[in-house]
């Protein structure tokens, strides 16, 4: 009888301390009615729960899938700098600088035989230049009549004395000396003349004839050197395949380096040389210059909290409260990700998210316990 009596008080305590702890909650929440022209006062401050957070949040660092790490040149807390810090190295880095060697080496190959080609052509076209020059010469030289001077004036001149002959054979006082035979051998010497003549100015026009076709062959031999030595400059100021190839590699071995995305420092490295890279992260890293609270207050004491009030966030695990500002509140209401050390709490309470800038001074503390689930109290300015 005496257990049941201890039960039953036991029973009637327990119902008290909640009834007595809910009142008190919901007293907390309920603001005081001022006349209309005042404004509403709360009467205790709106609290909640909070976790410290980077601003630009905590950033997992995964590696090409599949892959084997060589090395991990970092250490939690080491400071990295946006694309240019290393963060790891994998097997296949290796592999892949020997084929842009290769590549390398395969377009120097062929940017020198394209190099000697142009040079070649270069020599080439002033090889023809001194051909059209060496045509022109021989055409200019084919167009002068010195060569038909002398069997012109060998047909002047025998013309000349067969009239001569002819006036004296038809002369009675000269008659008698001028043999009919002469003038027959005058004219025959006209006739030959004649001849050489014609086979002279046949040779003259073949020779100025082909004076044209060899200045013509020139110039044709000539446009077409200028035409490949054209062709191979241009094909040097373009990307040859080999060139291609290399910005392939390069691109190829680029993606395999593992760089830093921002500025920050190492929180935590999570993987080992020799590990393979799989779909868990390698390391996590964040930007800890600015620090921010996310906290999670009761939608029913949302309209109490507004952009611009000051908190203050506390934990035994802080060496000092520290102070910020809110800069944001969400307009989503969902559920609650932070466990509430009171037994007695609400566990399916409606919260809405609210971010707090912590003010410089205080940026340092709470970046040394990244995630820190803080107390926070909120007051107007």
């Amino acid at each position: 009888m005496n257990f049941v009596k201890l039960l039953l008080v036991c029973g009637l305590l327990g119902v008290a301390f909640v009834a007595g702890w809910y009142v008190r909650e919901v007293s907390r929440s309920v603001p005081v009615e001022l006349a209309p022209d005042e404004a509403r006062v709360v009467h205790n401050p709106v609290k909640a729960l909070g976790k410290l957070v980077p601003r630009s949040g905590l950033l997992n660092i995964f590696g090409p899938p599949n892959q084997v790490i060589d090395s991990i040149p970092l250490s939690n807390d080491d400071p990295i700098d946006a694309d240019k810090t290393e963060l790891a190295t994998f097997a296949m880095a290796s592999q892949l600088r020997r084929q842009v060697e290769m590549a390398n080496s395969q377009a120097a190959d062929v940017r020198q035989e394209l190099e000697q080609r142009a040079l070649l052509a270069h020599g080439q076209v002033e090889a023809a230049r001194i051909a059209v020059s060496l045509a022109e010469l021989q055409w200019q030289q084919a167009l002068v009549r010195d060569l038909l001077e002398i069997p012109e004036q060998q047909l002047v001149t025998a013309k000349a004395k067969l009239t001569r002959l002819e006036a004296l054979a038809k002369d009675p006082k000269t008659e008698a000396f001028i043999a009919k035979t002469a003038v027959d051998e005058q004219k025959l010497a006209i006739k030959e003349a004649e001849i050489q003549l014609q086979y002279a100015i046949k040779r003259h026009d073949s020779a100025i004839q082909a004076a044209e076709l060899e200045l013509d062959a020139a110039k044709l031999a000539l446009d077409g050197a200028i035409d490949v030595h054209t062709v191979l400059v241009a094909r040097q100021a373009k990307p040859t395949s080999a060139d291609l190839a290399v910005s392939a590699a390069k691109a190829a071995a680029q993606e395999s380096r593992l760089l830093a995305p921002l500025d920050g420092v190492v929180v935590q490295v999570m993987a080992k040389a020799g590990e393979v890279s799989l779909h868990t992260p390698l390391m996590q890293i964040a930007d800890l210059t600015r620090m921010d609270c996310i906290a999670e207050v009761p939608d029913r004491l949302i309209a109490q909290v507004a952009v611009g009030d000051m908190a203050r966030l506390e934990s035994p695990a802080l060496p000092s409260d520290l102070t910020g500002e809110v800069v944001e509140i969400s307009r989503v209401v969902g559920g609650t990700s932070l466990t509430d050390p009171n037994p007695l709490a609400l566990v399916d309470r409606k919260t809405v998210e609210v971010r707090i800038q912590i003010i410089d001074a205080d940026v340092a503390a709470a970046a040394r316990l990244i995630h820190l689930q803080v107390n926070v109290t909120f007051s107007k300015k």
